[in-house]
């Protein structure tokens, strides 16, 4: 008889840890759909000069592991980066604004992004650091990541 309550008692912990690990993802897809909608107002902004895409840059999500807004803030870097080739080349810049208006309607309705595009902009940006931290707090947010604990 003990022997099954063992097993009873093994059984559901592992279905309590089941439950936990899918309502944490359940989590953190609304927090993506959250922090994607937060990126898309702010790409939005830098495109009407709302703001300048320094400061879209700082108020995006901080520690936030979702690709597609790695990408978004990768778009945006190369927005203010090749502004000197905007100005000279029309074309260039309306496609890049093209880019940013796709992006736009994609995470403003919490959506991800294709992944041949993220796959595209991975292979030269592994990805992006947003921690605004520093001293021993930005240490130990490093260790984290380069060790892969999870918060």
């Amino acid at each position: 008889m003990q022997f099954f309550k063992n097993i009873c008692v093994i059984l559901s912990n592992f279905l309590l840890e089941v439950h936990k690990k899918t309502t944490q993802k359940t989590q953190r897809k609304s927090d993506f759909i959250r922090e994607r909608k937060l990126v898309a107002k702010l790409i939005m902004d830098v495109l009407v000069e709302k703001l300048c895409v320094r400061e879209a840059l700082l108020r995006f999500p901080k520690n936030c592991d979702d690709k597609c807004i790695s990408v978004a803030w990768h778009a945006l870097m190369h927005f203010e980066a090749d502004e000197d080739i905007s100005v000279r080349d029309k074309l260039f810049k309306d496609v890049q604004v093209d880019f940013l208006e796709g992006l736009y309607n994609i995470l403003s309705q919490g959506h991800d992004l294709p992944e041949e595009l993220i796959d595209g902009y991975n292979i030269y940006h592994s990805g992006v650091d947003t921690c605004q931290c520093s001293g021993s707090e930005y240490f130990w947010h490093i260790m984290k990541k380069n060790i892969s604990i999870q918060d």
